[in-house]
């Protein structure tokens, strides 16, 4: 009996901890109505989170009394920082927050070189968000960096990752070991997805697989919030994916990323008269001038890739995201599914992303998660 009294104050506490974390401030009458225990038991767990200084009185409460107004209780934030970093061409971007939900504006520490010894770097850039914050450099309890490639989840290190062969095999271990804390690494496709789930409205499906189109090819798989990484982590690398051609190809292409990557993509732009310089680029041109065919032979290379896909997973909706797709909007969009249902009987519903695909998205996912991995390490187990 011990044993689930202890239990039972475990989950309502750590219930509370993400009320509290949701609101930003509740009053124990708003967390006994929320976790709907009795007021005695609601004083004793708000004494203990104070006690345990998980939680701080933060004003008090407009709700109408007869005594005095009841206090407010928000999360004491400084006793777990976080941080979330994104790896780019040229640079290295952070953001740092706490535990209760508060960010640092970002930073980003320009360097065109890909060191060796990476641990630096980071903490370089970890330390300038702190000072732009107007902080000292603080403990961590989690940093989440975001990496292009697959990531090893036997290891937790970066597996295959083109153009990152420095930082591949030895990454973690000694970020890990400068920063003294836990650091998980993130595909960029599974924080865009994690970007468009938790932060792309009430449109973003509870189950949906996002498409990233750009300079590589990716897909995540969201399941009411959870990404799916695969055995190895290698789940979605469908810039690989063997696919035949299409009938305009004169031979057919090796992959997926062969067909609709960004070189790709320029080199049907300049077919169709575009000459733009980036695949975005092209794209936005076609729409405006209302390039039908341009747009129509992309939509179609997409939903060749997409229907292998579709025949695999059954992915029912499927998010358009990547600087190409995002450049054609509801637009491209709507030739995809248009294409598809060409080749196939599923049903399958392609919407463009909702959420920004940028860099700001991508470090406010990983900071998302390292809030997550931060909590659970100062407050215990989610349940």
């Amino acid at each position: 009996m011990a044993a689930d009294s202890r239990l039972a104050r475990r989950i309502n506490d750590r219930t509370a901890l993400d009320l509290i974390a949701a609101a930003g401030r509740m009053s124990r009458t708003q967390l006994r109505e929320q976790i709907g225990l009795a007021q005695p038991s609601v004083i004793e767990l708000v004494n203990r989170l104070l006690d345990a200084k998980l939680i701080r009185v933060a004003g008090e409460s407009d709700e109408r009394t007869r005594g005095p107004r009841p206090q407010l209780y928000a999360i004491a934030g400084e006793r777990a920082y976080v941080a979330g970093v994104h790896g780019s061409a040229g640079a290295i971007h952070a953001v740092v927050g706490d535990v209760s939900g508060w960010t640092s504006p970002t930073v980003s520490v320009r360097d065109p070189r890909l060191h060796d010894d990476p641990a630096p770097q980071v903490e370089a850039v970890i330390d300038a968000a702190f000072a732009a914050a107007g902080l000292p450099k603080q403990p961590l309890t989690a940093v989440v960096i975001g990496t292009g490639g697959a990531i090893d989840l036997s290891t937790g290190d970066i597996g295959h990752a083109p153009g990152l062969q420095q930082w591949q095999a030895h990454f973690v271990a000694p970020v890990r070991d400068r920063l003294g804390c836990p650091v998980h690494l993130e595909r960029e496709i599974t924080l865009a997805a994690v970007a468009e789930d938790r932060f792309g409205g009430d449109q973003t499906p509870e189950r949906f697989t996002l498409l990233w189109v750009g300079d590589g090819l990716g897909i995540s798989c969201i399941d009411q919030g959870a990404p799916f990484r695969g055995f190895w982590g290698a789940a979605g690398e469908i810039g690989y994916l063997p696919l035949p051609s299409v009938d305009s190809d004169p031979a057919p292409p090796l992959t997926f990323q062969d067909l609709a990557g960004n070189s790709a993509v320029r080199a049907l732009a300049h077919a169709h008269n575009l000459t733009d310089q980036t695949a975005a680029d092209a794209v936005r041109t076609a729409i405006a001038r209302g390039n039908d065919a341009f747009l129509d032979e992309l939509a179609d290379r997409i939903a060749l890739g997409l229907h292998s896909i579709a025949t695999v997973i059954d992915p029912g909706n499927v998010v358009l995201s990547g600087t190409t797709a995002a450049a054609g909007g509801a637009d491209l969009a709507e030739r995809v599914e248009t294409a598809l249902a060409r080749r196939t009987w599923q049903r399958v519903r392609i919407l463009p992303a909702m959420y920004a695909h940028g860099e700001e998205a991508m470090l406010r996912a990983a900071l998302l998660l390292a809030t997550e991995h931060g909590r659970e390490a100062a407050w215990g187990p989610a349940t």
